[in-house]
């Protein structure tokens, strides 16, 4: 119940059907039409010139564009399910423009800026890898986005942001493209202050001047040796900062217990992070934010996710935020 036609056809499957040049229809009840088309799946239809055999029937319909039986390729395949694809663009006219899906979601996706609007939240391995670093410093970010994260120890650092502190900083602003990380737990906990005083404010505590350069120390290798430094705007000064606290805004998007008085800030922005994906902010756990406010008294994030305060002599989690590129 076969039927083959034209030139050096073969229809071996039953009730399979070959027509053109050199087409083959092996499956059951397949097709192969063209020139140098193969049908090795069952109901399956092919056109065009030499595709690639599917003898695995993942497709339903396929359309060859190959030059010869040494170079076959598919550029337009249907399988079983009804996904789609194509070896080229696809076009869509809407209302009066005409627009190439393919270009237009190449041009968003190698856009470095769409990468800090995109939370994917892909495991990256253990360590930065060298392609990894390029893709940072050449401001490219492939294959990076908000939500990826490395994990080390059981630990994972998440990227948070992309390129958060570029432009911003006086006497010197960082210039260089770098991604922002905040672990998903706690690294450690300690007290803002030794006393239950916010006097000089957090560039004069205890957490900014001794115990989160102990946190620093205790990063893995491949974060330390790439840590940026920038010039960050805290109690009415300037200060150099690498491996810090966040602070209301970079959490919640804006200030909720802190004190009046020590809103102005260089971090102005809600971190891409937990703008598109609001509960990675509560982790079971306390954790400090730098704001103070009041005379005796921090900003934190509670375990439920809430903004609250504390003494400063009160002992939570060190959840730290920093660049590296």
């Amino acid at each position: 119940m076969s039927n083959a036609e034209n030139y050096a056809t073969e229809a071996n499957g039953k009730c399979s059907h070959a027509e053109g040049l050199i087409s083959i229809a092996n499956g059951m009840a397949s097709h192969a039409e063209g020139g140098g088309t193969i049908a090795s799946g069952k109901y399956q239809h092919v056109q065009g010139k030499y595709n690639v055999e599917d003898a695995d029937n993942k497709y339903a319909h396929i359309l060859g564009g190959g030059s010869d039986a040494n170079n076959r390729k598919n550029i337009h395949t249907v399988d079983w399910d009804g996904n789609a694809e194509y070896r080229g663009d696809v076009t869509v006219h809407y209302g009066d423009s005409t627009i190439p899906i393919g270009a237009m979601l190449n041009e968003l996706i190698d856009n470095p800026y769409m990468h800090r609007n995109v939370f994917r939240g892909k495991n990256l391995g253990e360590f930065i890898t060298d392609e990894q670093l390029a893709a940072i410093r050449d401001g490219s970010f492939a294959d990076l986005y908000v939500g990826d994260y490395w994990e080390k120890d059981g630990v994972r650092y998440r990227i948070a942001d992309i390129n958060y502190w570029k432009g911003v900083g006086y006497q010197e602003s960082v210039q260089k493209p770098h991604i922002l990380i905040v672990p998903d737990t706690i690294l450690g906990s300690g007290q803002m202050h030794t006393s239950n005083s916010t006097s000089g404010g957090y560039k004069s505590s205890t957490m900014k001047n001794a115990r989160l350069n102990q946190i620093a120390n205790s990063l893995p290798d491949a974060f330390k040796n790439i840590l940026i430094s920038h010039r960050m705007f805290s109690d009415g000064a300037w200060i150099n900062a690498s491996v810090d606290l966040m602070n209301e805004v970079m959490v919640h998007g804006t200030c909720i217990c802190t004190d009046n008085s020590n809103k102005q800030t260089s971090d102005t922005q809600q971190l891409a992070m937990f703008r598109l994906v609001p509960e990675l902010k509560t982790i079971g756990a306390n954790y400090w934010l730098r704001n103070l406010s009041s005379a005796q008294t921090y900003t934190l994030v509670s375990q439920y996710g809430d903004a609250s305060n504390d003494m400063a002599t009160s002992t939570y989690g060190i959840r730290p935020v920093f660049g590296i590129g």
